[in-house]
């Protein structure tokens, strides 16, 4: 468990992260999910005119982020806040780039906040320690139709109908251990030859209800044309194919057609009606090296946009 408030977490993608920004030029950046601070120290290593909003709805990271990058004195400065409580905090400052990380923490998984199911901790899972909804609700209330909703969302597989069988049936559930267990047994002829354990998935969805992450994810990009000065960027870095697949469709929106890609030959909207651009037509991913040095990136996939005229 992290007690000395310190960061563990390393940044995926940071590189590409900053050179999607152009971090290098300098300007007004907004650090949606400043976590463990390493994208924006990275930002505010690349100019030493660069400031830096760092944003999170986790008190603890906050906190974590402040003591890390307190050396940049008033070029950096914090707020708490949620996705959809950006415009609201930000008080009409706009940014030359803006960023969002949508993975869990390794801060997060080492706190025994519920998040791991190789933990032996309370079901919480919230990002907002002071949010009403935690796992404890979601897995001991939920009806066997939300629940099976849940997983589904989550992108629990055909598994998902026994795993929620199995867990109604065992109710109360008190522990991520006890949850991991039932996952496993439930998922298990389904699962044998995988080399993830089903509870990862789970867990995850799980998760990603209590955090009402796709709404959240959702309300973040109707603010971005708002957030950002003319020509600004928007980078965002996903671990969930939902996630990635929601990204997509709106920067291609933006930049063509809801369904075509910009460079589509096809029909799309006039240029006049268009935002931006998308740096590139796919995802990047993390390098060989980065994934052999930082399993926790294998799933990362990064998208940026840019905004101005086409």
């Amino acid at each position: 468990m992290i007690s000395d408030n310190s960061s563990k977490h390393v940044s995926v993608m940071l590189d590409q992260v900053l050179a999607g920004l152009e971090a290098a030029k300098g300007g007004d950046f907004l650090d949606c999910t400043v976590g463990g601070a390493g994208h924006a120290e990275g930002i505010l290593e690349a100019n030493p005119n660069n400031t830096v909003l760092g944003c999170d709805r986790d008190q603890r990271a906050l906190d974590r982020a402040s003591k890390k990058l307190a050396r940049f004195g008033q070029r950096v400065s914090f707020t708490k806040a949620s996705f959809s409580e950006l415009t609201s905090k930000c008080e009409g400052r706009k940014f030359d780039g803006m960023m969002a990380d949508l993975g869990v923490s390794t801060d997060q998984l080492f706190e025994e906040r519920g998040f791991s199911f190789r933990d032996d901790s309370k079901l919480d899972m919230r990002m907002d320690e002071s949010a009403a909804l935690s796992a404890q609700e979601v897995i001991n209330n939920y009806s066997e139709k939300d629940l099976l909703k849940v997983l589904k969302v989550g992108g629990v597989g055909p598994s998902a109908r026994a795993v929620v069988r199995a867990i109604i049936k065992a109710r109360p559930i008190e522990n991520t251990s006890k949850l991991a267990s039932i996952v496993g047994a439930a998922a298990f002829n389904r699962n044998s030859k995988k080399k993830v354990h089903p509870a990862t998935v789970v867990f995850q969805a799980i998760r990603m209800e209590v955090n009402q992450e796709v709404s959240e994810i959702e309300s973040l990009l109707k603010q971005m044309p708002s957030l950002l000065k003319p020509a600004g960027r928007a980078a965002v870095i996903s671990f969930h194919s939902g996630e990635d697949k929601l990204i997509a469709r709106t920067f291609r929106r933006w930049a063509g057609s809801e369904e075509a890609p910009a460079w589509w030959a096809g029909d799309r909207q006039p240029a006049s009606a268009r935002l931006g651009r998308l740096l590139q037509n796919e995802s990047q991913t993390p390098t060989e090296q980065e994934m052999e040095s930082n399993s926790a990136s294998r799933s990362g996939r990064l998208r940026v946009f840019i905004f101005g005229k086409v």
